[in-house]
């Protein structure tokens, strides 16, 4: 511990006994608040100006253009969705459904105030294990005293910081501490908590076709979203009033729809055609997901590979199409199954 940057803070003590304290630990009294890694620490619930610091630093890295240019699996490293420095715009996906595991059909993005209270709930386990701790004798001597913590209910007056404790122990008490780690003997965790306090959701049957296939992240992202149905088509466009044509951009004969662009499109159908013809196998003109989960493969590998396969059609239409809606031009399909050698990935 570096003496000449630490402090003593206290509150309630006797005079007597903090010169004592100063004195032997060789430290400075600090009074509240002080700031640490630039966010002011009170007793009292920091204000939207105080957290101003933070936040400016936040938006900063948002508002650089790197972090504008990034694919959306690049945001999703950097922490960042819509790569906007404002509150104009929309996640493709509900941050609910982000924060869920991937085989949950989420992206298993940490969901911050679950994790906080998960946090909290470690001091929640010390107080109800009594653990031979100085804050926990402390808590136990001037609030919960003889009673029981579980059941304890803190004063109106009492601290901000205290009263929100107690409120995460009533949501976390009967399905965790009660129910769990004190009843099997299990050492508390931030992550069992946060498992703990997760909502239960169902396995979605495409998670390993996205996500275990080993293919690049920003074709197993497009997949993801092709899964959720939530790529930004022309059909979902008109649907949000931004443009008043929806007919498909590659093959204009019909609505711009995921089914429509990945298996009805006839440039879809021939870039399906090219590929099987390429490989020497033969490959579905729809629904590949449900073909790939009901195909017998002569290995686990080669399921894999043929998962690539479908994923880097995938993107590689949805490169194609944004590439003719931005630039004007059509790229035939020869040479769209051509760039599979730049952009991934294996042969069968």
């Amino acid at each position: 511990m570096n003496k000449g940057k630490s402090s003593i803070y206290s509150n309630g003590v006797d005079k007597l006994v903090l010169t004592d304290i100063i004195k032997y630990s060789g430290m400075n009294h600090g009074s509240l608040p002080f700031k640490y890694l630039g966010i002011p620490i009170a007793s009292t619930k920091l204000s939207l100006l105080e957290c101003n610091c933070l936040v400016e630093r936040v938006v900063s890295r948002i508002r650089s253009i790197g972090s504008r240019k990034l694919s959306y699996a690049g945001r999703l490293v950097n922490f960042l969705w819509t790569a906007l420095d404002n509150d104009k715009g929309s996640t493709l996906v509900s941050w609910d459904q982000i924060c869920q595991a991937k085989k949950h059909g989420g992206l298993g993005v940490t969901d911050i105030i679950h994790w906080n209270k998960a946090a909290l709930g470690k001091y929640i386990w010390w107080l109800a294990q009594k653990k031979d701790h100085l804050w926990v004798k402390w808590v136990h001597s001037v609030y919960i005293k003889s009673g029981d913590w579980l059941s304890y209910q803190p004063k109106s007056n009492g601290s901000w910081a205290w009263r929100k404790l107690c409120r995460i122990r009533d949501l976390i008490k009967g399905g965790c501490v009660g129910d769990w780690w004190l009843q099997n003997q299990q050492v508390y965790t931030i992550r069992s908590g946060y498992d703990r306090l997760d909502s239960p959701c169902m396995d979605v049957p495409w998670a390993k076709f996205v996500w275990d296939s080993g293919a690049l992240p920003k074709i197993s992202f497009i997949g993801w979203l092709v899964m959720q149905g939530r790529l930004l088509t022309r059909e979902r466009l008109k649907r949000m009033g931004i443009v008043m044509d929806d007919s498909c951009v590659l093959y204009a004969n019909a609505p711009e729809t995921h089914t429509h662009l990945f298996f009805a499109c006839e440039y879809s159908k021939r870039c399906l055609q090219i590929l099987s013809s390429r490989l020497g196998c033969h490959l579905p003109s729809h629904d590949w997901f449900d073909w790939w989960t009901r195909q017998r493969f002569p290995s686990q590998k080669i399921q894999y590979q043929a998962a690539i396969l479908l994923l880097a059609l995938i993107y590689s239409i949805w490169w194609s199409r944004n590439h003719c809606r931005t630039e004007n031009v059509l790229l035939c399909p020869e040479f769209l199954i051509a760039r599979f050698d730049k952009i991934s990935f294996f042969v069968m």
